[in-house]
């Protein structure tokens, strides 16, 4: 049981711009965002009950939390599950976890929309064919296909991506070995995500109008 809960100081923490560390009477210390200050009631001399106490010690694990999280986003743009999972191991308790995760997404620092159309954006100027594989990643990271539609509502046909990605691939020594063009071009589209079905279907068709015209 604590017998001593009385703020001793408050301090600005060294080296963490806005944030403070919080010593309590018995020598025992809390880091937090200066604005838990503020959101708490927090001031060298009060006094803590146990529930005042109980929510600094949360606010502390929270924002703790936040700062890994922040230093990951500064990074690059992740989604909320990407974010979760590697937040998960430094969270001693789930509520902590999701507070955290809550606060980031109510400041728009975790966006999942943002994110799906970034990703999708930045692979469309990669050239044909990555909208595919910019779907297949946004699924990987935990978005529902619900979210990715709302970020990207026209999706591409994966024929028409995979025929287009076909058709850059394409070299002119391909016109005189198709066989040998075909299974490098089958092996490209299986690297892409694209299924057996959707890749025979699109080598065939682009080989198919290229033997033609060959043999016109």
């Amino acid at each position: 049981m604590l017998v001593d809960s009385t703020i001793a100081s408050i301090k600005p923490l060294p080296r963490r711009p806005h944030w403070v560390r919080l010593t309590l009477s018995d020598r025992s210390t809390l880091n937090l965002h200066e604005s838990r200050c503020v959101d708490l009631i927090l001031r060298p001399g009060r006094t803590l009950d146990s529930a005042a106490l109980t929510a600094v010690r949360d606010a502390a694990a929270v924002d703790a939390l936040k700062h890994r999280a922040l230093r990951l986003l500064a990074r690059r743009a992740h989604s909320r599950l990407q974010v979760r999972d590697k937040l998960a191991p430094h969270a001693a308790e789930e509520r902590h976890l999701l507070a955290a995760l809550d606060e980031l997404e109510h400041a728009g620092l975790i966006d999942d929309r943002a994110f799906a159309s970034l990703l999708l954006a930045s692979e469309a100027s990669r050239g044909p064919a990555r909208a595919h594989i910019a779907r297949a990643k946004l699924q990987r990271a935990g978005l529902d296909p619900a979210a990715i539609d709302a970020a990207d509502p026209h999706p591409a046909d994966p024929l028409t991506e995979a025929r287009a990605l076909v058709r850059q691939r394409l070299r002119p020594a391909d016109r005189e070995r198709p066989l040998k063009a075909a299974a490098r071009l089958y092996r490209l589209l299986a690297s892409r995500g694209f299924d057996e079905d959707t890749a025979r279907s699109a080598v065939e068709s682009v080989l198919g109008t290229i033997e033609h015209d060959h043999s016109d």
